[in-house]
């Protein structure tokens, strides 16, 4: 059966990117919440992990059964509620998705990293054979150098699962962070029990204004970038650039991302912009035949609310057309959440989400 993952949301900073303290842990994300997500009409959620809840650098392959059951209540609350769970190793040994070229050091075969990764999945294929609500996602937000390296990585990871468990869901992302543009190179693999993932948080300068961990957007803090566009010249007011390409200069934009940025100061964007980006997804899908997800997607809270809204609902309804699932990042947060960490709900936001739902 394929899985169901038509609408969900994203656990984050519950067993990643998180203190990982057990006392914070223990109501943070309970059964109860597990049971709300199901009453929005949920059908999923995706459960982050660093690998560090159960396996240290100092005690490498040396598994924590306290730590794993964490994952474990995570995986029967889902199943008591009748929902899917994406297994999400957000973090592995030897690899971080904010750190990129060769510090990540699992690209190196003979690395100790590489050989802890592959041991991490082959247990955690075990464990889990059998949940059949459980799907699991390798790896999130690669940050291959070379695409070529992601793929080796995939068929590796991918055996290594297979040789465990073979009846699992296992879900495949995209390089360069779940990259849309990537799936231009993905190398599929040979498996009928397959979904492929992208992430989506186009475009950039939007979607994370003024987030202070992106250096070259938290100048926009408080500068309310629209959506839809175009942007105006009154962003660039009162910073030390004279213009748009002194600015790309002093805040060290990227290539890709300045040509990006051009066009928006130059013509207005909306929803066929973002379409432009789910072109390289929509072919992928077409030519293999596989189910696709985005496991990720939202705005910051510093965006202006009623442009915020009106780009999830542009990206939703995008994806909706398209049939492809998703899970919005995330449940709590006070940058991204459905709900901010006092327990209050943006009902609104929830109400644009659920409007995806709909069968």
């Amino acid at each position: 059966m394929e899985p169901s993952l038509r609408f969900g949301t994203n656990i984050g900073h519950w067993l990643s990117q998180s203190s990982l303290d057990r006392n914070r842990m223990e109501v943070f994300f309970t059964k109860a919440d597990v049971e709300r997500i199901a009453s929005w009409g949920m059908d999923h959620i995706r459960l982050p992990v660093d690998y560090g809840l159960f396996e240290h650098d100092g005690a490498p392959l040396s598994f924590s059964e306290e730590g794993l059951s964490w994952i474990d209540r995570a995986v029967e609350w889902t199943r008591q509620a009748g929902l899917w769970m994406v297994l999400d190793m957000h973090c592995l040994p030897g690899h971080h998705f904010m750190v990129t070229g060769r510090y990540n050091l699992i690209w190196d075969q003979n690395s100790p990293q590489h050989q802890r990764a592959l041991a991490i999945w082959a247990m955690l294929a075990r464990r889990y054979r059998g949940q059949d609500h459980v799907v699991l996602e390798i790896l999130n937000e690669p940050v291959a150098t070379f695409d070529e390296e992601w793929n080796e990585l995939v068929a590796k990871l991918h055996a290594v699962i297979r040789a465990e468990n073979p009846e699992s869901w296992v879900m495949i992302p995209s390089n360069s962070w779940d990259n849309a543009g990537k799936f231009s190179v993905l190398k599929p693999v040979t498996d009928n029990r397959v979904v492929y993932t992208f992430h989506f948080y186009e475009p950039m300068i939007f979607t994370h204004q003024g987030a202070s961990w992106v250096p070259h957007l938290a100048w926009l803090d408080g500068r309310n970038v629209p959506y839809p566009g175009p942007l105006t010249e009154e962003l660039l007011k009162g910073f030390p650039w004279s213009d748009l390409e002194s600015a790309f200069q002093v805040l060290q934009v990227s290539e890709g991302e300045r040509s990006m940025y051009r066009q928006m100061f130059e013509k207005p964007y909306g929803r066929e912009f973002l379409a432009g980006f789910l072109q390289p997804v929509l072919e992928f899908k077409e030519k293999v035949g596989a189910p696709i997800y985005c496991g990720e997607f939202g705005v910051i809270t510093k965006a202006p609310e009623e442009d915020r809204l009106r780009w999830y609902a542009d990206f939703t309804s995008l994806c909706r057309e398209n049939g492809i699932g998703m899970a919005n990042w995330n449940y709590k947060s006070d940058n991204f959440g459905i709900m901010d960490t006092e327990g209050r709900v943006n009902e609104r936001l929830l109400r644009v989400l659920q409007e995806y739902g709909k069968e």
